[in-house]
């Protein structure tokens, strides 16, 4: 976790410095910084490099466009962060990241995408559910089971229609 802290300081002095080549060092530490932070169970400070990682996205993409997709990258950052807040309970934010992300990917066109789109509904589902928003729950709830009928995942989307007293 040293390292990985001095090599982003390093890397922002040089970007300060107009040596955007270091762009992409200071991804690659945060990003490795941040499961780090993750495997410790650090659930704040793995969020601040996620934020910090979907700010180089938003300001440098141009710049990191040969070594990563951006869209791809972003997605990937916002639902684990979405995922976070789930768990530190700060569903405003989380919902906020889930929108994000499932405008990103709007059009699967693999059945693993759409097996993906239909579980972070699902989640987007449960976060509207916990503040209150019922019926866009029961829309993601549908639409998650709309995506994704197989028996694997579906329980938890009728479940979740059922708690709010639908029938599927």
């Amino acid at each position: 976790m040293e390292d990985f802290t001095k090599s982003i300081e390093v890397a922002r002095e040089e970007i300060e410095h107009g040596r955007k080549e270091h762009v992409a060092d200071l991804l690659s530490s945060y990003i490795r910084r941040s499961v780090l932070y993750s495997n410790a169970g650090k659930r704040d400070l793995e969020i601040r490099d996620i934020t910090n990682i979907l700010e180089l996205f938003a300001h440098y993409g141009r710049d990191l466009e040969e070594r990563v997709s951006i869209p791809d990258q972003t997605a990937r950052q916002l639902k684990r962060r979405a995922e976070l807040y789930i768990e530190v309970g700060k569903l405003d934010k989380a919902l906020t990241d889930l929108n994000r992300w499932l405008e990103l990917t709007a059009n699967p066109q693999e059945d693993i995408g759409r097996n993906d789109r239909a579980w972070e509904l699902f989640q987007r589902g449960r976060v509207l559910e916990a503040l209150g928003r019922r019926e866009e729950a029961i829309a993601d709830y549908r639409e998650a089971l709309r995506l994704d009928p197989g028996p694997l995942l579906s329980d938890s989307y009728v479940a979740g229609l059922k708690r709010l007293g639908v029938e599927p």
